[in-house]
């Protein structure tokens, strides 16, 4: 990393907060193959996840999870995998507290199903884990996928979308700048063992953020400066992908993350091809944009931009092909 900045955090509203609703933890530990099911539970870490130490001496009592709980994939695969457009993984928010997946991770995916992309509802670690093991199980989620792609005959694994809201959108662009390429995670925790699935580029193609809220980190677990193009895109560092599209979508009056997305927004738009798209009167979670005037059009607008930047849409006029 060439720098290492200011704390970047925005305080989340009590209003997102209680309109997002806690879901069920599931352990699973076997990887379960998606053909049987187009809904199964994949554990993405295996036997041993990268954490730290003291996290078996972590205090459970009143978090979403317990201590069994393990993070995972549900996948949501198109029964004709020939005909998939791309695969997206997908992160609800919570403030690092809960997964709304009710509310903004289940819609999604199922979404993405009816235009033809293949889906996969991330339970990512939240409190009492420390902010950065979620972003290091979003490196992990996009190894995972491609190291068992042909064994699982997952279509189009060429085309992989990062997408999260609020919290969850942090860790997608967290991941995206900090964690992404051949970045491992003993960067972070020395004591991690990689393995197989561990030498997979974790690079995405396609980043999407709906309300990010939250701060990023470097590999040292270290606050950094969003606004810093230097650390999305750097041509010396062999590490990093030289361009990746990104979409952000945040509310333009009050809070719902504007300040984050306009900010990286700003950070990438002169190095990469970027879009925001600004929502106004919003002044709570809208999902996948079903419950605000003007917000609705965010399905459309993020499916012409999946399309394109996956060639399934010509640029110039953004027709379908």
């Amino acid at each position: 990393m060439k720098k290492v900045m200011k704390w970047m955090a925005i305080v989340m509203c009590a209003v997102m907060l209680l309109a997002m609703l806690p879901v069920m933890a599931f352990a699973q530990e076997d990887v379960v193959d998606a053909q049987e099911n187009a809904q199964e539970i994949w554990n993405i870490w295996g036997e041993a996840m990268a954490v730290e130490e003291a996290a078996s001496e972590y205090d459970f009592q009143g978090a979403t999870d317990d201590a069994e709980f393990v993070p995972h994939l549900t996948a949501y695969l198109l029964e004709d995998q020939s005909a998939a457009k791309g695969n997206v993984i997908v992160l609800s928010g919570g403030g690092d507290r809960m997964r709304s997946n009710p509310g903004e991770g289940i819609p999604c995916c199922e979404w993405l199903n009816s235009i033809g992309y293949n889906a996969y509802l991330l339970d990512y670690r939240v409190q009492p884990y420390e902010s950065v093991d979620a972003t290091l199980d979003v490196q992990r989620a996009v190894r995972y996928l491609k190291y068992y792609a042909e064994e699982k005959g997952i279509g189009a694994i060429d085309h992989i979308a990062a997408m999260g809201f609020s919290a969850g959108a942090m860790h997608v662009y967290a991941e995206s700048i900090m964690l992404a390429g051949d970045i491992t995670p003993d960067s972070i925790y020395p004591d991690y063992i990689c393995d197989d699935i561990d030498k997979m580029d974790a690079s995405v193609g396609v980043v999407v953020c709906v309300y990010a809220a939250g701060s990023t980190h470097d590999t040292a677990g270290a606050a950094v400066d969003i606004a810093d193009p230097v650390l999305i895109l750097s041509e010396e560092d062999p590490n990093y992908p030289q361009s990746w599209p990104a979409f952000f979508f945040a509310g333009a009056s009050g809070h719902f993350a504007s300040g984050f997305c306009v900010t990286a927004y700003l950070a990438l738009n002169p190095v990469t091809e970027c879009e925001l798209h600004m929502y106004g009167g919003i002044n709570g979670p809208f999902a996948m944009g079903y419950n605000y005037a003007g917000s609705d059009q965010m399905i459309d607008q993020l499916e012409t931009f999946l399309d394109v930047e996956f060639g399934h849409r010509d640029r110039s006029n953004k027709e379908k092909q």
